[in-house]
């Protein structure tokens, strides 16, 4: 069982106090004088003293410890032999301005082999944010002990436009009912890996590959010549970090479909060379496991060619060279 550098990560770094503090507006004809707003309030970092968002009176306040509580108890619902206390905090994504996090719980023991010496473990994703920007949810994910590569099953999800402890409660009961039982779910993951693992998936293809995956903007030949210029660097520097991992995971798995997988999953789990990298992780995430559904369809063609499936993806790659020399 291979589990990498796995170690609890602190969840408490998520636990700063919040409050949801009174506004107050200025007198129009006393300066000094001012009263506070019935309507509105000011979500707030009390440690950094930071604002935000300005909310209705009628918003609950859900706190990240709040979240990760209800989330402990969405896991032992889907994962019935876990007791809530067992559950340990895999992994914290939190930016720096502390807006919002992605929380992701396990149980060491919940892992899997989808066949020997490569060890997955299934893992319960909260999402929280204070900024109003993501709505409460929880995701189920996989994950890749060896280096800690995940993935969300995006349609294995629940969201809270607003959360009571009934109303909590009700819909936790619901997603454990939809997602049924966790071994089934397992078993069909095991499936699609074994599947990818025996087509055969070039090295050169992998760079197409992850411009196919998550849609990344990759025209080379129009705009102005300064926006051009900066598409065509971050391209080449995006290129050179897929061809780094690429070279790595070939030599521990070999040219496969599994081995695509590993590189967009690593990708995924820790983008570089896009805006907001911390904001991407989920969505990325999410990417990787439609991926699998479309690939794993695809494939079953008997008419499938990587290289057809890769087409446009593998003309960029090549006018991206081709444009590399004429500026060199």
């Amino acid at each position: 069982m291979s589990r990498g550098n796995f170690k609890v990560e602190d969840i408490t770094k998520a636990y700063f106090p919040v409050e949801a503090k009174l506004l107050f507006v200025q007198d129009e004809q006393q300066l000094d004088l001012y009263s506070a707003l019935n309507s509105h309030m000011a979500i707030t970092d009390v440690e950094k003293n930071h604002v935000f968002s300005v909310v209705t009176r009628n918003y609950h306040l859900v706190s990240n410890q709040h979240a990760v509580e209800l989330g402990k108890d969405v896991f032992s619902r889907v994962f019935q032999s876990i007791k809530y206390d067992d559950l340990q905090c895999f992994n914290v994504t939190m930016p720096t301005t502390r807006s919002f996090c992605h929380i992701d719980l396990i149980h060491e023991k919940s892992d899997f082999e989808p066949w020997e010496k490569e060890t997955w473990t299934p893992f319960i994703r909260v999402t929280n944010s204070y900024n109003k920007t993501k709505l409460l949810r929880y995701e189920l994910g996989f994950c890749r002990w060896a280096c800690k590569n995940g993935l969300i099953l995006g349609s294995k999800s629940i969201e809270f436009k607003y959360t009571h402890d009934k109303s909590a409660k009700e819909k936790i009961e619901r997603m454990a009912e939809n997602l049924g039982e966790i071994k089934a779910i397992e078993q069909e993951f095991i499936s699609k890996l074994k599947s990818i693992k025996e087509i055969e998936f070039g090295k050169n293809l992998l760079f197409p590959l992850v411009l196919k995956v998550f849609d990344i903007k990759s025209d080379v030949t129009s705009g102005s010549l300064k926006d051009k210029l900066k598409r065509i660097e971050n391209l080449a520097e995006l290129r050179q970090h897929i061809e780094n991992l690429a070279t790595n995971y070939c030599q521990e798995l070999g040219e496969t479909g599994y081995t695509a997988l590993n590189v967009i999953t690593d990708f995924a789990s820790r983008p570089q060379f896009v805006i907001s990298p911390v904001a991407r992780i989920n969505g990325f995430q999410s990417n990787c496991s439609e991926w699998i559904d479309d690939f794993t369809n695809q494939i079953k063609q008997p008419s499938f060619n990587p290289f057809d499936y890769l087409q446009p993806q593998i003309e960029t790659a090549k006018k991206l060279d081709v444009v590399i020399k004429e500026l060199s």
